[in-house]
């Protein structure tokens, strides 16, 4: 499985609760997604834009309209090097799965293949990690951030092998981080929009594929091209 490396390959995508929407779907090198306006295919891109900007950015889904407790999956394939790095500490599988929970807060599970690497929290402005151990951390906010994630003090549960399965944890969020980082998907915003306003992503969290995808061609280019605008 080899991939350039300025490419990522989603191959599924799971919604629940944001707009109504519940669907789960399989994606392959091309997908054609089709329905009526206002049925939420402008709304399943924005998601996966919010998502992957959460790699690198505070995660930010507060706007989006949702009915009950809202959740995202997304599943990315890994390219070899990638493989072998979590090999390396014990992580086995061909993809990995970033889900977010949405209620009153954000919860956030990491899984390589069906293995559960790490469980987040971030709720009333405390950042937790849940598993493999309990502990308060710096900032969760941020999806796969290794700093973030460091423990707020030398907790007592630090110890033996717990340490150690946190370490290898915390090793594996390096490791997507830095792949993801690394392909050209994450290069989104600040973008120019359709009536000549620069955007920025940082500072405006709202309506970025337009009420109805006006920008969806703007965020699809950005999603699949590399810095200097080349079509991958």
């Amino acid at each position: 499985m080899q991939f350039q490396n300025n490419a990522v390959l989603i191959t599924r995508i799971s919604i629940k609760g944001f707009y109504g929407i519940n669907t789960s779907i399989e994606l392959g090198p091309l997908t054609i997604i089709t329905g009526p306006p206002g049925s939420g295919k402008s709304m399943i891109i924005e998601l996966v834009w919010r998502i992957l900007r959460g790699v690198r950015d505070r995660l930010f889904l507060e706007d989006l309209v949702r009915i009950g407790d809202a959740r995202v999956d997304i599943t990315i394939a890994l390219d070899d090097r990638v493989r072998k790095r979590l090999e390396e500490v014990g992580y086995q599988g061909d993809s990995v799965t970033i889900s977010v929970g949405f209620d009153d807060g954000y919860t956030g599970v990491v899984r390589v293949g069906d293995r559960e690497v790490i469980v987040t929290e971030f709720r009333n402005g405390v950042s937790r990690v849940k598993y493999p151990l309990d502990v308060e951390v710096a900032d969760a906010s941020t999806l796969l951030n290794p700093d973030g994630l460091s423990p707020k003090e030398q907790a007592l549960q630090l110890v033996g092998s717990a340490s150690e399965d946190y370490e290898s944890a915390l090793s594996v969020v390096r490791a997507l981080r830095d792949y993801l980082l690394s392909v050209g998907i994450y290069r989104i915003g600040p973008y120019i929009d359709f009536r000549g306003r620069v955007r920025s992503a940082d500072s405006s969290h709202t309506d970025f594929i337009g009420e109805h995808g006006e920008h969806v061609v703007e965020i699809l280019s950005q999603l699949f091209t590399d810095r200097g605008g080349t079509l991958t």
